[in-house]
């Protein structure tokens, strides 16, 4: 009896999810249609091509979308279960794109990969809400105000140039983008909020730790939903 009990709920279960699924296609066929005709890799039922970018790496992410362009490019889809994603590689694409401030927004999976980090700030906004967050902060990115940082570029870039060149004896290949995170944290730090965190020059760790756990958090989410 309870064999049979299981069967029927399991019978029910798989009946009306497929009745969900038929609703579901039928109400956005021109969109599984119009996605369809576009070139790209064979998609799994249900999760679609989200197994192809399964690495929190980001030179073999991006060596292999580089592929993915070369091999279906210059526009090409991507399904992430039912989610359609275009990739444009061409530039006159892309601009015709951005032309457009109603097509320019960051999409379900940016959005939802980085929702937890940045909230509902300018990263993560959309339409009216980025547009009035924009304009303030053009207002502090005018060019009289990035004149008076000028002295903050130049102090840790110089001090990023002897680091490097510390570390350049033509013999042994070091990794440089740390160093160029930590200089890059310094000089946002000092223009936008001034402060002074000394990444580059200090022994703590924990300021470049956080931002780093934060961008490979954002982007394993994105890569492994």
């Amino acid at each position: 009896m309870a064999l049979l009990e299981i069967n029927a709920a399991f019978n029910s279960a798989f009946y009306i999810g497929l009745l969900l699924v038929l609703a579901y296609r039928s109400k956005w066929r021109r969109y599984f249609q119009l996605g369809m005709k576009l070139p790209g890799p064979p998609a799994l039922p249900i999760i679609g091509n989200g197994l192809r970018f399964t690495t929190n790496d980001l030179c073999k992410l991006f060596q292999e979308l580089k592929e993915f362009s070369c091999s279906y490019g210059p526009i090409a889809r991507l399904w992430f279960g039912p989610v359609l994603t275009v990739a444009l590689a061409d530039p006159d694409s892309i601009e015709n794109l951005v032309k457009h401030d109603k097509l320019c927004n960051r999409g379900y999976l940016v959005r939802k990969s980085i929702e937890k980090f940045f909230r509902n700030g300018l990263w993560n906004s959309d339409g009216e809400d980025w547009r009035r967050h924009r304009k303030i902060v053009s207002s502090g990115l005018h060019i009289n105000i990035l004149e008076k940082s000028v002295k903050n570029f130049v102090e840790n870039s110089d001090i990023l140039e002897n680091k490097l060149k510390a570390l350049g004896d033509g013999i042994i290949a070091h990794d440089v983008a740390p160093h160029f995170t930590r200089c890059s944290m310094d000089t946002i730090y000092q223009t936008s909020s001034r402060i002074s965190i000394r990444v580059q020059t200090g022994n703590d760790e924990s300021t470049l730790n956080k931002f780093t756990t934060t961008s490979d958090t954002a982007l394993l989410r994105f890569a492994k939903p």
